[in-house]
C-alpha cells in the first residue's frame, strides 16, 4: 500500500501520493483530516514582510511540500495561520492563477467578472492540467477575470487561496486592520494618479490644438486650468514639475492674449455701434423716401383779408410766394395764423390765373424742416 502524507491548504485536504496529487474537498472556509472534526480556518491576524530575496511559498507546512511560487522581499503576506515555525498565508495578488472556462459563467464582461457554475473547482499554477493545483473554489464563487489562455481563464486570487512559507524569513509588519488601510489608500493613490495622467494627456492634445491656430486666435485658459487641476490632484513630483514649467510658460503668453482680446472686443464694439448708427439712418432715409407723404403741402398760414373777389381769408406761403388758398369747414385758420403748418385735403381750381384752393381736412402744426 502506498503511503501518503496529509495537510491542510485553507479548506482543503490533500491527499499526496508519492508521484501524484489526489484532492479531496470539503466546504469552502473549512478544513478536515481524517478521524477529526471540521474547523472553521482562522481569519487574517497579521501582515508579514519577507526578508530574504526569494522565499519559497509552498503547498504545505514543511519543505517536502511543492512550490507555488516564489515571493520577493519586501513583499506583504496577509497570515492566516502560524503553525511550528509555519505561516500559512493568502496567494499574493499577484501570482498566477487559472481556471478552466467551462466551469465558469462570464457576468459582466465590462468588469470582466465571472461566476463559477459547478460545485468546486482546481485553481491551477499554470494554462494545463497537470500537478499545479494551487487551491479549489467553491460554486457561486465570483472571480476577476484578468486574461484567457486557449480555454483557460486567468484570475485574480480568492481570498480562500493560501500556501505556506518559512516563519523565519520573514518579519512582524503589522496589523491586518492597518494593511488594509495601507492597500486601500495605495488604490485611491494609483486611482488619483491615472486619472491626473489622463487630465494631463488631454491638456498636452488640447496645447498642441492651440499651436495649430494662428497666434492671435490661440487661448490657452482651458489648458492652464487643466494643467493646475493636475498638481491638485498628483502627488507625482516629476508630473507636478512638468505641468509647472508649462504653467510659467504660458501664463505670460495668456496675459498678452487676454489684452489683445480686450482691444478686439472694444474695437469691434465700437464698429458695431457705428455700423448700426449708420444703419438706422439709412433705413430712416429709405422709410421716408418710400412712405406716402402725409401733406399735400407745407408752409406758413397767412391772412390775406376778406376781400370781394379772394377765394379765401388764408393763404399757405412759402419763401414769400402764395403756395395755396386755404379753406376749412373743421378748423379755424384763426388758431394757425403765423404757424409753420402741414396741410393735407381737397385741391379745387379757382377763377384762372388764381391759386388753387386746399379744402383742409387735416391741419398740423410742424417745425421748420420737418
Amino acid at each position: 500500500m502506498v503511503k501518503k502524507k496529509i495537510w491542510n491548504i485553507s479548506g482543503w485536504l490533500v491527499a499526496l501520493a508519492t508521484l501524484g496529487i489526489n484532492t479531496l474537498v470539503t466546504p469552502s472556509g473549512w478544513t478536515e483530516t481524517k478521524g477529526t472534526s471540521k474547523t472553521k480556518t482562522a481569519e487574517p491576524q497579521e501582515v508579514v514582510e519577507v526578508t530574504v530575496g526569494k522565499l519559497n511559498l509552498r503547498a504545505g507546512a514543511g519543505t517536502n511540500y511543492p512550490v507555488i511560487r516564489l515571493v520577493a522581499k519586501g513583499e506583504k503576506l496577509v497570515v492566516v495561520n502560524d503553525q511550528k515555525g509555519w505561516l500559512e498565508v493568502r496567494i499574493p495578488e499577484n501570482t498566477k492563477c487559472w481556471i478552466t472556462k467551462k466551469y465558469v459563467e462570464r457576468v459582466d464582461k465590462k468588469k470582466s467578472l465571472g461566476v463559477v457554475k459547478v460545485g468546486r473547482i482546481n485553481v491551477r499554477s499554470s494554462p494545463q492540467t497537470g500537478e499545479n493545483i494551487i487551491g479549489h473554489i467553491n460554486e457561486g464563487t465570483t472571480v476577476k477575470i484578468t486574461g484567457e489562455k486557449g480555454e483557460w481563464y486567468q484570475i485574480t486570487p480568492t481570498d480562500n487561496l493560501t500556501g505556506w512559507t518559512s516563519k523565519k524569513h520573514t518579519r512582524y509588519w503589522g496589523t491586518y486592520k492597518r494593511y488594509l488601510e495601507v492597500v486601500s489608500q495605495k488604490a485611491q493613490d494609483e486611482m488619483a494618479k491615472q486619472t491626473a495622467m489622463e487630465i494631463f494627456n488631454q491638456a498636452e492634445q488640447l496645447y498642441q490644438d492651440e499651436l495649430q491656430k494662428p497666434p492671435l486666435q490661440q487661448s490657452y485658459a482651458t489648458v492652464l486650468r487643466l494643467y493646475k487641476e493636475v498638481i491638485d490632484k498628483s502627488s507625482d513630483k516629476e508630473l507636478n514639475e512638468k505641468c509647472s514649467e508649462k504653467i510659467r510658460q504660458l501664463e505670460p503668453k495668456e496675459e498678452i492674449l487676454k489684452e489683445y482680446r480686450k482691444v478686439i472686443v472694444k474695437a469691434t464694439s465700437d464698429k458695431q455701434a457705428i455700423e448700426k448708427k449708420y444703419k438706422d439712418r439709412l433705413e430712416e432715409l429709405y422709410r421716408r423716401a418710400t412712405a406716402p407723404e402725409p401733406y399735400n403741402a407745407k408752409g406758413w398760414v397767412e391772412s390775406v383779408g376778406k376781400y370781394i373777389g379772394r377765394p379765401s381769408a388764408y393763404k399757405l406761403s412759402m419763401g414769400g410766394k402764395t403756395i395755396f388758398f386755404l379753406k376749412s369747414a373743421s378748423f379755424n385758420m384763426d388758431d394757425y395764423y403765423c404757424q409753420y403748418v402741414g396741410v393735407r385735403g381737397k385741391i379745387v381750381e379757382t377763377k384762372p390765373g388764381q391759386d388753387k384752393i386746399i379744402l383742409v381736412d387735416k391741419i398740423d402744426i410742424l417745425t421748420e424742416g420737418e
